[in-house]
């Protein structure tokens, strides 16, 4: 069959649901969809920022739904409500997450390789508590598969009720090419992010027979509330990184991120199972993998 190119990256009428979509990422993917003609559910903690993010596309497609991913609580009524509002959905965007930056203005600074041991172990071990790891973890790895349980059945109903010729429901996670290199001292950020990675690839395959895909965004870098302390670290070179940090010398930026996020739940997209898409600016190139 010919393809139908006036189409490829049509997204109008699909039910999505995007979580931590009213910030940061969560936001430019809401907003690219939404403005789009798809229906979005955005969730998060924080209702006033939620409704801006409605209120930013202003038709009617964002619909704020406030919880968080981290309670089995909040998950159901979301799930609850969108089964009476829409009754199924075509993706699930996993996008909540945390970082495990210290940002209290009399934070101590990370030590480095030119600390000693004894310097080192003090920071990780007495100064920054151990729930910020187990927080980063829950939030980043673990919350991911129960938000993905919690939307098991309304993906099965979406394969449902649509076309034959549709691309197939999909969970997206949005990962980080922090979770694809050692060359970090973002440990265990980084680590829940290899996790979450190895997680959605696991998903892709065990949900094969269901005919449910599961695919991963890796950003580098975008604008977002997570990393300012990045972007003021550039403030002086208006925003010129080195070029052997990120050969494309930036951040990325809102249409690269929406571009992506487009084309992976468009028909263009619809052959995709278990793929890692970097959005780098070419940074893994120059920080080797694991």
């Amino acid at each position: 069959m010919a393809a139908n190119y006036n189409y490829l990256g049509d997204v109008a009428g699909l039910v999505v649901v995007v979580t931590g979509g009213g910030t940061g990422l969560g936001l430019m993917i809401s907003k690219a969809l939404a403005l789009n003609g798809a229906k979005v559910y955005i969730t998060g903690r924080r209702r006033e920022k939620l409704e801006e993010a409605a209120k930013l596309v202003g038709n009617g497609n964002i619909i704020p739904i406030q919880g968080s991913v981290t309670s089995r609580e909040d998950l159901q009524a979301a799930v609850d409500f969108i089964t009476k509002d829409s009754g199924y959905i075509d993706v699930l965007v996993a996008n909540a997450g945390m970082t495990t930056y210290d940002s209290r203005p009399d934070a101590r600074p990370k030590p480095t390789a030119q600390n000693t041991l004894s310097e080192i172990r003090d920071y990780y071990f007495n100064y920054r508590s151990a729930d910020v790891w187990k927080d980063c973890l829950e939030t980043n790895t673990a919350s991911v598969f129960t938000t993905s349980m919690a939307f098991l059945e309304l993906l099965d109903a979406g394969n449902k009720q649509r076309a034959k010729d549709k691309p197939h429901s999909q969970i997206i996670t949005i990962g980080s090419v922090g979770g694809l290199t050692r060359f970090t001292d973002t440990f265990i950020y980084s680590a829940s992010k290899a996790g979450v990675h190895h997680l959605t690839k696991n998903l892709g395959a065990f949900l094969v027979p269901f005919d449910i895909r599961a695919n991963i965004i890796a950003p580098a870098w975008f604008p977002s509330d997570m990393t300012v302390p990045v972007a003021k670290m550039f403030e002086s070179t208006n925003g010129v990184m080195p070029r052997e940090l990120v050969p494309q010398q930036r951040m990325g930026n809102e249409d690269e991120l929406a571009g992506t996020l487009l084309y992976m739940v468009s028909r263009a997209g619809g052959y995709l199972n278990g793929a890692i898409i970097q959005l780098d600016g070419g940074f893994l190139s120059n920080h080797s993998g694991p």
